[in-house]
C-alpha cells in the first residue's frame, strides 16, 4: 500500500504542476500508512500489548494533543486576530450540526434506530480533529493552520464534548454533567485563550519544548490507531456490512457537502471552505467508540465506524483534495 501511494505520488507530481493541496495530502498519506502500519506490526508482532497500547493513547490525549492544541493557540497571533475569526467560528458550528442532521437522515434511510441510530448520527457528525485533523490542518495550511486549529479547538470545546455524550447517553434522565468538559484538553485550550489575553510572550524555551512536544502528537496517535485496528477483529463486519455505507457518507459524501455548501458564503475565505473540507474529510471522531461503551449504547458499531474510516481515509483523502482542487 505504501508502495503504491509512492508510486502515485510520483506519477502525478513528477514534472508536473499540480495543486499542492493534493501533493500535500499524498505525502501526509504516506506518512499516516506508514505509522499506521508500524502500529500494525508492532501489535501482530508482540512488540507492544495491549497495556502499551493503551497507555500511548492516554500519552496522545492527556499531554501530547493539549500541547499541541495550546501551541496552535499561542501561536495564532493575538485575540484580536481569533476574535475576527467568529463568522468562520459559527460556520464551523453549523457544519457540524449540518452533519449530524445528515447523519441522522441518513441513518434513518439505512433503517438504523435508536442507539445504533445515535451513534450513527455522531460518527457521520464528529471527526477524528485531535489525531489526525489538527495535524492535517497544520502540515496542509502551514501560514493559516495554526490559528484555523485555534478557531477549531474552541468549536470542538462547545459541541464535541457536549452533544456526542448526550446523544450516546442511554439513561432517560441524561443531562450533560459540567465536570466532564473539564479534561486536559479544555484546560490547554483555556490556558492559551489566557496567554493570548494577557500578551504573554511565548518565545522561550518552555514554550519551544511543548510546541516540540505536541508536534509528536501525530506519529503517535497514528502508532496507537495502527495497533488498535490490530487487536479488533474485522469479522463482525459480515454481520453489520451497513458500515461500508457509513463509511462512504462520513468520508466521501461529507467533506463535498461541506466544500459545495459553504463556498457559496461571501464572507468566508477559499483557504477557510478548503480547511473545513479537510476536517470533515477525516475519519470518525475516536472518542465515540470509547464513550459508546462508557454510557451502553451501541459501542460496536462505534468502533467498526472509527476503524473502517480510519483505514479507508487513506485512500478517500487524495480523491476528495483532487475532487475539490479540480472545483
Amino acid at each position: 500500500m505504501i508502495f503504491s501511494l509512492y508510486q502515485l505520488n510520483t506519477w502525478l507530481f513528477d514534472g508536473r504542476t499540480m495543486d499542492n493541496y493534493l501533493g500535500t495530502i499524498i505525502d501526509q498519506v504516506l506518512i499516516f500508512a506508514t505509522m499506521l502500519s508500524v502500529g500494525f506490526i508492532s501489535y501482530k508482532s508482540g512488540l507492544i500489548d495491549d497495556k502499551t497500547v493503551d497507555g500511548t493513547g492516554r500519552v496522545v490525549t492527556r499531554i501530547l494533543l493539549p500541547f499541541l492544541i495550546f501551541s496552535a493557540i499561542t501561536g495564532a497571533g493575538s485575540m484580536s486576530v481569533v476574535a475576527a475569526q467568529l463568522p468562520f467560528f459559527l460556520c464551523i458550528l453549523l457544519a457540524q450540526a449540518g452533519q449530524i442532521a445528515i447523519g441522522r437522515l441518513t441513518g434513518r434511510l439505512m433503517g438504523l434506530k435508536g442507539d445504533t441510530l445515535n451513534v450513527h448520527s455522531v460518527t457521520m457528525g464528529f471527526s477524528n480533529n485531535g489525531f489526525i485533523g489538527y495535524p492535517l490542518l497544520l502540515a496542509l495550511f502551514p501560514d493559516g493552520g495554526a490559528l484555523a486549529v485555534a478557531v477549531y479547538s474552541l468549536a470542538d470545546g462547545v459541541l464535541a464534548w457536549t452533544v456526542v455524550p448526550y446523544m450516546l447517553d442511554t439513561d432517560e434522565n441524561k443531562k450533560i454533567e459540567p465536570k466532564r468538559l473539564l479534561t486536559p484538553v479544555t484546560i490547554a485550550m483555556l490556558l492559551g485563550f489566557l496567554l493570548l489575553i494577557l500578551k504573554a510572550g511565548t518565545e522561550n524555551i518552555v514554550m519551544q519544548t511543548i510546541k516540540n512536544a505536541g508536534a509528536t502528537s501525530k506519529y503517535f496517535a497514528l502508532l496507537y490507531i495502527g495497533a488498535d485496528i490490530a487487536r479488533k477483529s474485522l469479522a463482525v463486519l459480515k454481520k453489520r456490512p451497513v458500515i461500508f455505507a457509513s463509511v462512504f457518507i462520513k468520508l466521501i459524501v461529507m467533506p463535498l457537502v461541506v466544500y459545495s455548501v459553504f463556498s457559496l458564503l461571501p464572507f468566508l475565505t477559499d483557504l477557510q471552505v478548503r480547511m473545513m473540507a479537510v476536517i470533515a474529510m477525516t475519519p470518525s471522531l475516536l472518542a465515540v467508540s470509547v464513550l459508546a461503551n462508557e454510557y451502553g449504547s451501541d459501542s460496536e458499531y462505534a468502533s467498526l465506524t472509527v476503524l473502517m474510516t480510519s483505514i479507508a481515509c487513506l485512500f478517500t483523502m487524495p480523491l476528495i483534495i483532487w475532487i475539490i482542487s479540480s472545483l
